[in-house]
């Protein structure tokens, strides 16, 4: 458990840290990209690894939790966007928000987070597994 912690410290403080492109996309281009990382559950990935993160740290109030989140997700948008915007056109962000916020697309939204987290827990057992068989070959 404490390896998962300190694996997911360090892939959030990669988040603060890495600097994915120099271009600034336009303020309207990072309010579709927030709202479509959103509504497509795309957010819920940091909320999980803060989760995780945080039940190791019960000391960590209700509001401080709400503050990282927030810092986290403005930081991450901030930081991906050049990314998206040089292969994603604004236009098809927006229609990809109409389809989260049809019924089909909230429900596929909802899954996101449990599955990411059972994601994590299977990726975590395999890793071990993996390790195990290496070591028998050698």
């Amino acid at each position: 458990m404490k390896k998962m912690i300190v694996a997911v410290m360090v892939l959030i403080g990669c988040l603060f840290t890495v600097n994915v492109g120099a271009q600034n996309p336009s303020k309207e281009y990072r309010d579709a990209l927030t709202k479509f990382l959103t509504v497509s559950g795309g957010l819920s990935t940091y909320d999980a690894m803060l989760d995780m993160m945080f039940e190791a740290m019960p000391q960590i109030t209700a509001e401080k939790k709400t503050a990282i989140r927030e810092k986290a997700a403005a930081r991450f948008i901030e930081l991906i966007a050049p990314a998206y915007e040089k292969h994603i056109a604004l236009g098809d962000l927006q229609e990809a928000v109409k389809f989260y916020e049809s019924p089909a697309g909230k429900r596929i939204q909802a899954a996101q987070k449990p599955m990411l987290t059972e994601s994590m827990k299977v990726g975590h057992k395999l890793g071990m597994e993996l390790q195990q068989m290496v070591m028998s070959e050698m």
